[in-house]
């Protein structure tokens, strides 16, 4: 009996040796690819965020290879002058933030309305929702440019004014009215993501708010609304950064209107200009100090907001 006790004892040892040893490999396996992965991630922009305080001839130097040995500010005060740096985010956060809470709420309203009622049409309304997803936005360039540069609601301007309609272009009134209509930046995908979220919501909260009296207006602002948090934090945070990001629309629709991407694409001509210089490496440097200073507030937004972002993109059912 004490021989086969302590077979049976060596043999569980044996599996928990097994088990333990699985167990730890499987734990460095995943180290080992979170830290490839961090650093697959964090290195671009690390280097692109150190480069930027290498003085000239760092850039020439074969010894850097990507801590600058001589420290200087001079880059990012070169990037920061000729962007108008402050002027240009307050204008640029001022309309993304306008238009984010605006298409926020009109994806919303038409994601419930397609979630929820049924009515005529439906399901080629919401292909052709899909379409918008579907159909990238370099194929509608054109009619884009033309709608807003003779603007006019079904004739009527022309009506009483004999004029081909109004210029809209140059203008922030192009995003205003997309973002109004449910056309504006990824607008499909983000009434896709309401119509799945509320589609999945338990139609008892509804029908709970009708028994005690509630409307359909009341039971969206007071019921749907707040159980519906995450997926609107997740919708508002990928509206903000895609708005404020956008360089397709701002090149058809803003090409003199000083956004931060418009600026950024022309900060290595102004430099260029203003400077009079010739080293052209130098200048390419300058435009990527720029590219910080462009998505640094995005950054700032994200570490302050994180939490509510993983809960909402995890609640909201977002994948891929």
């Amino acid at each position: 009996m004490a021989d086969i006790k302590i077979k049976i004892d060596r043999d569980i040892a044996a599996k928990y040796a097994v088990s333990f040893g699985s167990n730890v490999l499987m734990k460095l396996l995943l180290i080992l690819i979170t830290a490839g992965l961090v650093f697959s991630i964090i290195s671009p922009i690390f280097s692109l965020v150190i480069r930027g305080f290498m003085q000239r001839q760092d850039l020439t130097n074969p010894l850097v290879y990507m801590i600058p040995i001589n420290f200087t500010l001079e880059n990012y005060r070169t990037a920061f002058e000729h962007m108008r740096y402050l002027d240009t985010l307050w204008l640029t956060m001022r309309h993304a933030l306008a238009v984010t809470l605006i298409q926020t709420v009109v994806c919303a309203l038409t994601g419930y309305g397609f979630a929820r009622f049924n009515f005529p049409g439906r399901n080629i309304l919401f292909g052709v929702v899909i379409m918008t997803i579907v159909v990238p936005i370099e194929a509608i360039t054109t009619s884009l440019f033309m709608q807003f540069r003779f603007f006019d609601v079904f004739g009527i301007i022309s009506l009483f004014t004999g004029e081909r309609g109004i210029n809209f272009l140059n203008t922030v009134t192009p995003l205003y009215i997309l973002a109004l209509t449910g056309m504006g930046v990824r607008s499909g995908l983000f009434i896709f993501i309401f119509r799945q979220f509320f589609r999945n919501m338990p139609k008892e909260f509804e029908e709970s708010a009708f028994i005690d009296g509630a409307g359909k207006i009341r039971t969206f602002l007071s019921i749907i609304i707040p159980n519906a948090l995450p997926a609107i934090i997740t919708v508002f945070l990928f509206t903000l950064v895609w708005q404020y990001n956008d360089t397709t629309y701002s090149a058809i629709l803003l090409p003199t209107v000083n956004m931060m991407p418009t600026m950024l694409g022309t900060l290595g001509n102004t430099v260029y200009t203003a400077t009079a210089t010739q080293d052209l490496t130098w200048v390419n440097l300058v435009v990527q100090t720029g590219a910080v200073l462009v998505i640094a507030p995005m950054i700032i937004i994200y570490l302050f907001l994180q939490k509510l972002f993983s809960e909402g993109v995890e609640r909201s059912g977002i994948t891929g």
